[in-house]
């Protein structure tokens, strides 16, 4: 877990994990910069990103998913519905490959 963007960024160029669950608001880098850096590069564009956020405008979801969020959580997250997002977002993954 990293606590700010630039951290995040930095651990998923390490790690490559198979997702990346995202809060929008965070210090420094936000989550859809964090997206956006991540698709930018070639060892890491692959790897799908889930924005959570507590606002849950049309424009946010629609600039979350510009940046290259495969998928968009608005707060307060209710386990279930992320439980069902992650498996629908990590079985496309799966079935490209």
């Amino acid at each position: 877990m990293a606590e700010n963007g630039q951290d995040a960024l930095q651990l998923a160029l390490k790690i490559k994990p198979d997702l990346v669950i995202s809060d929008v608001d965070m210090p420094g880098m936000d989550g859809k910069k964090l997206c956006q850096k991540l698709k930018s590069y070639r060892t890491t564009r692959d790897i799908p990103v889930i924005l959570l956020t507590g606002s849950s405008t049309v424009e946010d979801e629609a600039d979350g998913l510009e940046a290259g969020a495969e998928d968009f959580v608005a707060k307060p997250v209710v386990p279930q519905r992320l439980v069902a997002r992650v498996q629908a977002v990590l079985r496309r993954r799966l079935s490209r490959k």
